[in-house]
C-alpha cells in the first residue's frame, strides 16, 4: 500500500491490525495505535493488503527481524487479519508473494505468531512448522 492509501483507510487498517495484533505488542499501550502508524509512515512496518478486483481479502504487516546473536534476518508477519473466508489456493497465491518479498530482502525464512488452530493446521498444509512455541510470563 502507498502512504497516502495508508492514511486515507487507516480507521479499516487499524482494525484488521488492532484484532490480530501480537501478544508481544497487546500491552494495551494508549499510543499503540499511533506508534504503529508511526511505523508504516516511515517504513519500519510495512502493510499489504491482499485484493481481488476491488474486495479486499487479507490485511497483512510485517516488518524485517534481525536476530542480534546471529544476525539472521526473518520476514516476521507482525499481523495477518483475513476480511473474508479464505481457501487454500488463495492462502498459497498469498505465501507465495511475501516468500518472494522475503527473498528479495535477504530473509533467512517468514516467522508469525497465532494461537489460533486453522492457522496452525494451515501452517502444515503449507509445509511450514508450527512446533515452536511462544511463551509469556506476566511480570
Amino acid at each position: 500500500m502507498t502512504l497516502e492509501q495508508v492514511s486515507q483507510d487507516w480507521d479499516a487498517i487499524w482494525e484488521g491490525i488492532d484484532s490480530a495484533i501480537p501478544p508481544l505488542a497487546d500491552g494495551k499501550d494508549p499510543n499503540r495505535r499511533d506508534r504503529i502508524l508511526s511505523a508504516i509512515m516511515e517504513g519500519r512496518l510495512k502493510c499489504w493488503i491482499f485484493s481481488i478486483g476491488d474486495e479486499p481479502y487479507v490485511l497483512a504487516t510485517f516488518t524485517v527481524s534481525i536476530d542480534n546473536m546471529t544476525g539472521t534476518k526473518n520476514l516476521c508477519l507482525y499481523t495477518l487479519y483475513g476480511y473474508q473466508p479464505i481457501d487454500y489456493k488463495l492462502w498459497n497465491l498469498l505465501l507465495s508473494r511475501v516468500r518472494k518479498h522475503a527473498k528479495e530482502l535477504g530473509c533467512y525464512q517468514i516467522i508469525a505468531y497465532s494461537s489460533l488452530p486453522r492457522v496452525m493446521d494451515l501452517v502444515k498444509v503449507l509445509g511450514g512448522d508450527s512446533s515452536y512455541h511462544l511463551i509469556t510470563l506476566e511480570v
